[in-house]
């Protein structure tokens, strides 16, 4: 005849503890505000804000026009950069480095407000 296995009680579980910070471990620092930094434009390229009246209202943007602009012999290929929801041109423009990608490269870039 088969005997029934043993049956093991069941103890609470441990509460969790919090891991101990190690003292000489290097503290965190928060990432940098993007739209709090400061960028400047390089001499003769601009960075500016325009708006765009139409029969649908009204719509500002920045664009950034780089300094090959005023020497092309053409014109440059235009960049529409959308950003999302929470972001701002100006932070947008910070974030993605698209401005010193228009200025290696010869484009514009219109980043259009919410």
């Amino acid at each position: 005849m088969l005997s029934p296995a043993p049956v093991k009680k069941r103890t609470p579980a441990a509460k969790p503890t919090k891991p101990r910070r190690n003292p000489k471990a290097p503290t965190k620092r928060p990432a940098p505000k993007t739209s709090r930094t400061k960028h400047s434009v390089p001499r003769d390229a601009s960075f500016k804000t325009m708006t765009h009246k139409g029969p649908f209202g009204t719509r500002s943007y920045k664009i950034y026009r780089p300094a090959a602009a005023h020497s092309a012999p053409t014109a440059l290929p235009l960049l529409v950069m959308l950003h999302g929801c929470g972001q701002t041109p100006d932070d947008f423009a910070r974030g993605t480095g698209m401005n010193a990608l228009a200025e290696e490269f010869g484009f514009l870039v219109i980043y259009p407000g919410q």
